[in-house]
């Protein structure tokens, strides 16, 4: 066994963790931004500094105790790994894997994803249905008429936009087709 990286364990493991906590929250501040980008496009973002600080401030300050849960010792020469009493301790324990793991990494970075992706997708859907509407020659204010109307029919099935729109093709084939036998007349 390799003893160069003993030493380094007791801090390897907290920076492991700080990284995770890290990695796990700038997945949630981009959909978050994401989210702001597309429900409110001319709102400010916070700069990447406050975001960064914010991250770093919240990565350090939930897994500063980890750096206490390990350490190295000199036992007849050799260097061994020691688990701390912290670390042995049951209630430091059930915080760890109750409030740090399944809530702090695991639920409020679910939650908060999930639902940010949700108000973007339920906007998507009221954006397409107001641009359908739009091309079907109402105006804004009649296709928000419209919609706040009839929620049942904010959104088309595919099997409809196609038939519109094959009716449309087929309706500006036969006018190109018929304009074309005329002016081959005129010739």
């Amino acid at each position: 066994q390799a003893e160069w990286y003993l030493p380094l364990v007791p801090f390897v493991h907290p920076v492991k963790h700080m990284t995770i906590t890290a990695s796990i929250y700038m997945v949630l501040i981009i959909t978050l931004d994401r989210q702001r980008a597309v429900l409110y496009p001319f709102t400010k973002t916070p700069s990447f500094a406050v975001s960064s600080i914010f991250l770093g401030f919240l990565s350090i300050t939930v897994n500063l105790s980890k750096f206490l849960e390990l350490e190295t010792l000199l036992e007849n020469g050799q260097r061994i790994l020691v688990v701390t009493p912290l670390a042995e301790n049951k209630t430091y324990m059930k915080w760890c894997n109750y409030w740090d793991q399944l809530i702090l990494h695991g639920a409020i970075p679910f939650i908060g994803i999930a639902l940010a992706n949700l108000r973007i997708c339920c906007e998507m859907v009221k954006s397409e249905s107001t641009r359908n509407d739009l091309l079907e020659g109402g105006s804004p204010q009649k296709a928000k008429l419209r919609r706040s109307e009839s929620t049942v029919t904010q959104t088309f099935s595919t099997r409809t936009q196609w038939s519109r729109m094959s009716g449309r093709m087929s309706s500006i084939i036969t006018n190109s087709r018929h304009n074309s036998s005329i002016n081959s007349l005129d010739i």
